[in-house]
């Protein structure tokens, strides 16, 4: 064996006195290797383990790996047992092994998807056929590796196998089961009304106590309420997703469903709750890295992004990244890499940025989800239009999109859409697209959303001369930002926004100077800067003293120049402020951000 104790040793060799024989072993030096500091756990030195293997036949050789896996299965040591099974080479033991044990809640607690798929790697396919709970297990794996199309078949395979027994308690709950799973599968792919049924259907046949199914039930209808834009049902499912999850004793889903929680909140606006909500994910892991945890980081990624917090965001994301990679939580990955490309970009490491969500891409196209797919080319067209790269295939992409566009279109694609044609200067078909996503966020409560939208209809009206209306609209966008102190959503505006938001500071005053420090800081412009005539660095002290109520006899004072002289600079700077008089000045001062 790899590593052994004592009662290892008596199961394979039927010696009862193992512990001793352990003992003299060590005490001699022969070859025996403590791995604790009890003295519980051995190994022989890998070379003399060798040679003590080629004194056993084949024969013998299998049936003690029979012994150590079943040793193994019975102490809850499952990776171990299956990797003995394996070793035995009998593949009707094997998939016994890897059935018993994935019929075992606590089992799925760690989440690494990698390990179970290596499992079923080496099943051949005949080994389901006489297995039902053992193929339903495998399309549940396949799913959460992104692999529907061989799930369903593999929930095919089952269910004709189920159809073909007598009836029973077992069949009953295992076709259930299945329509747990074609459930999962049917909201993965947007078909929300199809896997709320086939969810519901299932949830009423299985008995309560089915805490991990009914936890996996929940968090497929809280993607179903999500996909179809009822953001507090998701919440609300998700959660209890976590709760079932925790009952039954696995980590890995009680901290993903978590994670899918978070993710909701951030679209309703409540970043300090979703921050909250990955904090509590990470505190069930207690210490441990498991691979779920990956979501959790790459959302507190997500949430330093919304506030500029660059550094952190880079922590959290690839830290996030690595570990959704070691689990093979692959839709994980894929929530990572989008909001690592767009960290990217705003490092000014374009080459990175794309490179990234190419990869990202590639991933969803092997999905074979049109929505994904769709999805998935918006995301590159509203990264190429942000860092204003390939102008052509962006315009491209909206043709495209236009031309084959869904009935219930992605917000974030009719965002994109959006940006482009206000680009090409299309406002009247900017604002029906803005409007209608508008009554949609505000009906469903994706404040995230609203406050984008508000943000366009800004720059749309900007476009068009029309100030007022574009003050309006930024300070509506401001005001539903500023408590949860969204920044990011502003910044990727760039200086569009500059001349509109010391107009709407009275909206948020605390968030419009953090905005405006961001872009001075991004641009090494302030708004002062955009004045047709800039101000001089003598003009800038004498405004700052104006704004302060001074004189110009306490001008002059307070910078050793004559009084002639402080007012031929309040002269030019009234001037070129556009206004007539010194309460003017400090009112056009403000509004620049002064």
């Amino acid at each position: 064996m790899e590593r052994f104790n004592a009662e290892s040793c008596e199961a394979l060799t039927g010696y009862t006195d193992s512990q001793s024989l352990l003992s003299e072993l060590e005490q001699t030096n022969l070859f025996l290797i403590p791995l604790d500091d009890d003295r519980i756990w051995y190994r022989y030195h890998h070379l003399f383990a060798d040679f003590l293997q080629t004194e056993l036949s084949k024969s013998e050789t299998e049936k003690l790996y029979r012994k150590a896996a079943l040793w193994h299965e019975q102490n809850d040591l499952l990776s171990e047992a299956v990797q003995y099974a394996i070793a035995s080479g009998d593949l009707e033991f094997i998939a016994d092994v890897i059935d018993r044990g994935l019929k075992k809640d606590t089992v799925w607690s760690g989440g690494n998807l990698t390990l179970y798929a290596d499992w079923l790697d080496v099943l051949p396919p005949q080994a389901y056929q006489s297995r039902p709970a053992l193929s339903l297990n495998a399309s549940h794996i396949l799913y959460l590796l992104g692999r529907f199309d061989l799930a369903e078949k593999q929930i095919d395979q089952t269910e004709q196998t189920l159809h073909a027994l007598s009836p029973s308690l077992e069949k009953e709950q295992m076709l259930a089961l299945a329509s747990f799973y074609r459930g999962a599968i049917a909201s993965v792919r947007g078909d929300t009304q199809q896997a709320i049924e086939k969810i519901t259907f299932a949830q009423e046949r299985l008995p309560q106590e089915h805490h991990l199914q009914h936890a996996r039930g929940f968090f497929s209808l809280g993607l179903a309420y999500e996909l179809s834009g009822q953001t507090a049902l998701a919440v609300q499912n998700y959660l209890k997703s976590s709760e079932e999850a925790q009952s039954a004793g696995v980590h890995s889903l009680t901290i993903h469903a978590l994670g899918a929680a978070s993710q909701v909140q951030i679209s309703q606006g409540q970043l300090q709750r979703a921050e909250q909500t990955c904090q509590s994910a990470i505190q069930i892991a207690r210490g441990k890295r498991l691979p779920p945890l990956g979501l959790a980081e790459s959302i507190l990624g997500s949430i330093a992004l919304e506030r500029n917090d660059l550094a952190a965001a880079e922590e959290f994301l690839q830290n996030g990244i690595a570990l959704s990679r070691r689990g093979g939580l692959i839709d994980d990955v894929i929530l990572g890499l989008s909001h690592l490309a767009r960290l990217h970009a705003y490092q000014g490491r374009i080459s990175n940025a794309f490179e990234t969500a190419q990869e990202l891409n590639t991933i969803i196209q092997g999905f074979g989800v049109e929505r994904m797919s769709m999805l998935a080319a918006a995301y590159i067209a509203n990264l190429q239009l942000y860092t204003g790269q390939d102008e052509l295939a962006t315009r491209q992409w909206a043709a495209e999109y236009q031309a084959d566009r869904p009935d219930q279109p992605h917000e974030f694609a009719e965002l994109t859409l959006a940006r482009v044609l206000l680009k090409a200067g299309d406002r009247e078909n900017v604002l029906s697209i803005l409007d209608a996503l508008l009554l949609r966020g505000q009906a469903q409560g994706r404040v995230r959303t609203c406050i984008e939208v508000m943000i366009l209809m800004a720059l749309s009206h900007r476009a068009e001369k029309d100030i007022p209306d574009a003050v309006d609209w930024l300070s509506q966008a401001l005001g539903l930002a500023a408590p949860e102190g969204f920044l990011r959503i502003f910044l990727d505006e760039g200086e569009a926004l500059l001349d509109l938001l010391p107009k709407a500071r009275q909206a948020a005053p605390e968030l419009v100077d953090a905005i405006l420090d961001s872009l001075q800081a991004e641009s090494g412009k302030s708004p002062l800067d955009q004045l047709l005539e800039p101000l001089s660095e003598q003009e800038l002290r004498v405004l700052g003293l104006i704004v302060a109520g001074k004189t110009n006899r306490e001008i002059a004072d307070e910078l050793v120049i004559s009084v002639g002289t402080a007012k031929w600079h309040v002269h030019n700077i009234l001037q070129k402020l556009g206004v007539s008089n010194r309460s003017q000045a400090i009112a056009r001062a403000r509004e620049l951000g002064f």
